[in-house]
């Protein structure tokens, strides 16, 4: 269905962004995040990308108890995933330098940030 929209109002002949940004944390395991995820890049044109960011505690661990019961409180069913859970939902994809890193390390033309701890993950990859 999301898929019918979008080709409803997207040039599925051209390169397309597709921007799952701060979502997939929110879909568990349940749900195949992998498997949503692989279906929409899947109909991609080559050439598109994939823009994603993911919570996580890594940097954080500290926290991780308390922002699941916090989401769990509002019923927000709530994912945070580790660097090596986020780096499978781009498989078959070509990362965009930096790679898959948190996001106070996303930076491409400008001077580095300061460095500090972060709770996302965040990528930008080229479908092939």
């Amino acid at each position: 269905a999301i898929l019918d929209h979008a080709r409803e109002l997207l040039d599925f002949d051209r390169p397309i962004a597709l921007s799952l940004i701060a979502l997939m944390h929110f879909i568990t395991d349940d749900e195949d995040p992998y498997g949503l995820t692989r279906t929409l890049v899947d109909q991609l044109p080559s050439g598109s990308y994939l823009v994603l960011s993911h919570g996580t505690t890594d940097e954080h661990p500290e926290l991780a108890d308390s922002v699941t019961d916090t989401y769990k409180k509002g019923r927000v069913p709530l994912r945070m995933r580790r660097r090596e859970e986020v780096e499978r939902f781009f498989e078959g994809l070509e990362l965009v330098d930096p790679g898959l890193v948190t996001a106070t390390h996303w930076y491409k033309d400008t001077p580095a940030p300061e460095g500090e701890l972060s709770g996302f993950y965040v990528a930008v990859a080229r479908v092939p």
